[in-house]
């Protein structure tokens, strides 16, 4: 859900930086503001946030980029991918006794 507000009054000022009427700035907390002088300045949040996903993944959040991604929270390194079938990709199985990957192109361990 996207929200959005307006300052008023405020300057047109980000990071040192004055900015005209209509003009846009990214500020660092992922807003994309705009100045509106005389009324003030208007600011959205450009995060977009994945709202129906598996229970075994998760939503990670990069303030680098402003994105969220959705991963698997047995590997947070590995996304969830929503597929144009409408399936999602399976989580990768771990090893009962050490809790490491199973390799999905090798056979899992048998049962000793």
């Amino acid at each position: 859900m996207r929200w959005c507000l307006l300052l008023s009054p405020a300057p047109c000022r980000y990071a040192g930086r004055s900015f005209g009427l209509g003009e846009s700035w990214l500020a660092s907390d992922c807003q994309l503001c705009t100045c509106l002088h005389p009324l003030g300045v208007g600011c959205c949040d450009i995060t977009q946030h994945p709202i129906d996903f598996p229970s075994w993944c998760e939503a990670r959040y990069d303030p680098q980029t402003c994105q969220i991604s959705v991963v698997q929270k047995a590997n947070p390194e590995l996304p969830c991918v929503h597929r144009s079938s409408g399936t999602w990709n399976r989580p990768l199985p771990l090893h009962h006794d050490t809790g490491e990957l199973w390799d999905t192109e090798q056979a899992p361990p048998s049962a000793g």
